[in-house]
C-alpha cells in the first residue's frame, strides 16, 4: 500500500516478523517458536479488541445510513 513504509509497524507485524525469521532457523528452538507464537496471538487478540472498540466509537457518530454503508463496505460489523 502506498505510504506504509513510512509508519511503524504494528504490534501484529513485529510479531509475525519475529515468528517468521525464528521459523527461518531449522533448529529454532520449539520453546522459543511457543513463545512467538503466544505473543503473536496475543498482538493479534489487543488489536481486535482495539478495533472493536474503535467500530463501536464510530458508531456512536455515525448516522444510521453512514453505518449501512460501511456494513457493505466491510468496514464494519
Amino acid at each position: 500500500f502506498p505510504g506504509q513504509e513510512d509508519r511503524e509497524p504494528s504490534a501484529v507485524e513485529k510479531a509475525q516478523e519475529t515468528l517468521s525469521t525464528t521459523l527461518e532457523n531449522e533448529s529454532a528452538p520449539a520453546e522459543t517458536i511457543k513463545e512467538q507464537l503466544k505473543a503473536l496471538r496475543a498482538a493479534r487478540l489487543k488489536a481486535q479488541q482495539d478495533l472493536a472498540v474503535a467500530q463501536q466509537d464510530l458508531r456512536q457518530i455515525l448516522t444510521v445510513r453512514q453505518e449501512a454503508v460501511l456494513v457493505l463496505n466491510g468496514m464494519l460489523n
